[in-house]
C-alpha cells in the first residue's frame, strides 16, 4: 500500500500507471478522481465513505485532488512506475474531420 495526503497545496497531477491500480479513500474529506482513457473523454468520480475505492485500469491517464481541506489515499499495489504528463495537459476533445 502507498498512502498519500492531498492537500490545497498537493494534488496528484495528471499521470498513468504500468499497473491496474486500485485507488482507497482512507480518511479527511472527499476526493475527486478523473480518468482519462484515451487522452479525449474524461469522467470524473468521488471517493469517500460512500465509494471508498476505485479501479484505474493500466494506462488509464488520471489526477486525483481532495474536495476539501485535505483527504487521504491509498494505492494498491504498492509498487508501480507512472508516467507524468506534461505540466498543463490534459485531455482534449477529439478534432472533427469534415
Amino acid at each position: 500500500m502507498q498512502k498519500r495526503q492531498l492537500n490545497l497545496d498537493y494534488y496528484i497531477s495528471w499521470r498513468q500507471s504500468d499497473k491496474t491500480l486500485t485507488v482507497e479513500w482512507n480518511g479527511g474529506d472527499p476526493a475527486v478522481v478523473t480518468i482519462s482513457p484515451n487522452s479525449h473523454d474524461a469522467q470524473s468520480m468521488y471517493l469517500s465513505p460512500d465509494q471508498p475505492e476505485l479501479e484505474i485500469l493500466k494506462g488509464t491517464w488520471y489526477t486525483i485532488e481532495t474536495l476539501g481541506r485535505t483527504s487521504t489515499i491509498s494505492f494498491f499495489p504498492k509498487d508501480f512506475v507512472e508516467e507524468i504528463a506534461e505540466k498543463n495537459w490534459r485531455p482534449s476533445p477529439r478534432k472533427i474531420i469534415n
